[in-house]
Formats: C-alpha cells, sequence, structure tokens
C-alpha cells in the first residue's frame, strides 16, 4: 500500500513527441491508482496498468480503468494490503465539508462511504490501511470548515468501531504511514516550527509508538514532507520540499539520510512493493517531458535503479498516484 503525493491536480494528455528512450522493454510491474480532474474542472478515479514498451521509440502504453467521475474534489488513494480495495477522500452527500474517507474495489464495484455502525460516516483524509488490514490511520482536522489549519492522526478500528486520536498536537500533524506490524507509525508535522511565524511552513518526521505513545523525532532538517515506510528493513522514503521536491532516503536503523540518485528534475515516490524490494519513483527529467517511472531494487540497504519507464503521458497538475506491486 503505497501512496504518491506530488502538486494539486493531475491531468495526462498524450506525449506528441518524445526522445527519451525506455531502458525496460518489459511489463511494468504492479498497478497505480490516481485521483485526477480534467480541463472541464471534472474529478475522477482511475486505475493504471502498464505494458511492454512500443518497438518505435520505447514509449510506455498504458490501460486505463476508469472507476468513477464526478464534480466533487477526490484525493489522496490508497490501496488495500490485498491490492483489492482503494481508499479514498472525497464529498459525502448534503455535508457541508468534504473531507470523508470512502472506499471502492478495484473494478469499481461497492463505491461506498467507511462508516461507523451507527451509520455516520468517517471524517478525515490521508488514510492509509494497517499492514494488517485491520485499522486504517488517517489526518483530521476538526474545525477546518471554521478556518483551523490543526490536523491530528487518528486511527478507526474496524473491528471494535473505535476511532481514536493518536496525536494532540496545536501543530499540523499529517500524512501516516504505518509499520509492518502495525503497532506504530510516522507521520509529517511542523510542531517543533509552529510557534515561529517564518518557519511555521517546515516539517520534519516523528514516530509514534501507539502503546506506549511515546513520540521520536527522526529528522531535523526541516525540509520532510510525505514518507513510505519500508518497516521490513527500517528505511523511510520520504518527499524533500525545500527549494525543490525531491526523494531521499532515510536509515533508521543508521540514522543517515541521503538523496536518491536520480536524473530527475522533479521526482518523489511512489511508494514501495509488498515486502519492500522494490521502490517506484515518479517524475520528469524537464519541464513538458512526459511521465517518467523509475523501478528501483533493494541490494541490501542500497537502492539501485533497475530499470526506468518512459510513458506516453504528459504530467501536469498531478494531486495524487499510488503504486501496488506484491512480489
Amino acid at each position: 500500500m503505497i501512496r504518491l503525493f506530488l502538486l494539486p491536480f493531475l491531468f495526462f494528455a498524450f506525449s506528441t513527441s518524445c526522445g527519451i528512450l525506455d531502458i525496460g522493454e518489459d511489463p511494468l510491474p504492479g498497478k497505480f491508482v490516481i485521483s485526477s480532474q480534467n480541463e472541464s474542472g471534472e474529478y475522477s478515479l482511475s486505475v493504471l496498468s502498464f505494458g511492454k514498451a512500443t518497438i518505435t521509440g520505447k514509449i510506455r502504453e498504458y490501460h486505463e480503468r476508469i472507476l468513477f467521475t464526478g464534480q466533487d474534489a477526490i484525493g489522496e488513494p490508497s490501496w488495500s494490503p490485498d491490492g483489492k480495495k482503494i481508499l479514498f477522500r472525497t464529498a459525502y452527500p448534503n455535508r457541508y465539508y468534504s473531507d470523508f474517507i470512502h472506499s471502492i474495489n478495484q473494478n469499481g464495484s461497492n463505491f461506498e462511504p467507511i462508516t461507523f455502525q451507527s451509520g455516520n460516516p468517517l471524517k478525515g483524509s490521508n488514510a492509509v490501511w494497517s499492514p494488517d488490514g485491520g485499522k486504517i490511520a488517517y489526518q483530521k482536522c476538526l474545525f477546518c470548515e471554521l478556518g483551523s489549519k490543526n490536523t491530528d492522526i487518528y486511527i478507526y478500528n474496524f473491528e471494535s468501531d473505535e476511532e481514536n486520536q493518536v496525536t494532540t498536537h496545536e501543530a499540523a500533524d499529517e500524512f501516516p504511514t504505518w509499520n509492518y506490524e502495525s503497532n506504530a507509525l510516522i507521520f509529517s508535522s511542523s510542531r517543533d516550527y509552529y510557534l515561529e511565524e517564518e518557519q511555521r511552513w517546515r516539517k520534519d518526521l516523528y514516530k509514534i509508538e501507539l502503546e506506549t505513545e511515546n513520540v521520536e523525532r527522526l529528522t531535523t532538517t526541516g525540509n520532510a514532507a510525505n514518507s513510505f515506510w519500508n518497516s521490513r528493513d527500517n528505511l523511510i522514503a520520504y518527499q524533500w520540499n525545500i527549494g525543490e521536491i525531491s526523494s531521499n532516503i532515510l536509515n533508521l536503523d543508521t540514522n543517515t539520510s541521503d538523496k536518491l540518485s536520480s536524473e530527475l528534475s522533479f521526482s518523489t515516490i511512489a511508494g514501495w512493493s509488498t515486502y519492500g524490494n522494490y521502490l517506484m519513483v515518479a517524475g520528469r527529467r524537464e519541464i513538458n517531458q512526459p511521465l517518467t517511472l523509475h523501478l528501483y531494487k533493494k541490494v541490501g540497504n542500497t537502492l539501485v535503479l533497475n530499470q526506468s519507464y518512459t510513458t506516453n503521458l504528459k504530467l501536469r497538475d498531478i494531486q495524487s498516484m499510488t503504486w501496488y506491486y506484491s512480489e
């Protein structure tokens, strides 16, 4: 279950020219779910899979299944642990606030809100399933409709029908990601900067143990945004969001952080495979060039570029995109 968060919205169009060669000719492993908004303002949720590269120019074709479309905003899709269902945020009928968590099957069936047993819908965004499938973690802003910007992390337990607040800080706590044992979360927060007007936009990564509620600060650079935890090997892939948008790897065992080597001028993490042996990165080499996907393979604790895939899709205003690959 992997997530990619880039810029506010996504629009794909065919690229009419591209001289970039594709290193890999085999089908791209796994599948992607994207939320997008087209030029007419309509939102959609789709599943994409990529086939073999074509002979001419080695441009990679894709297959798209549109799950549904609408006028309400759709965002932050994420896969269930088995890759059969998708969580995402959208509006709930007759509610003023649009951040309610919904689910849908990958074939487009069973589109429904996540609800308590009482029938009330679950409010939140950036929802992610726990690896054991029994819970979801998400962020929620209780009074955003009144101008508040304070979000905290929550967990909903499907079996007990309970919602528990995980963080209670005055700063914004966002983008939770689970460890493999489903007993800890890493999240992004401005809690060490929010009192300083010129620093309040900075963020670092923090880890919270769910049983003890102990919080540990993992980075101190103030530029660590959305993270994706390969907890089998204690590797954190995260976005660098100051001056550029690039991809970084934090090793929790050695407490070292390094920029992921890439010739992409703009890149962000699409996420880990289910067993953590592969990492997908998405981006572009230059402005107005098509979407490029880099597949990295983990060799020890080192990530090596395994394949580079050029698509026939043009990258514009991306909202969110998530990769799922069961090894």
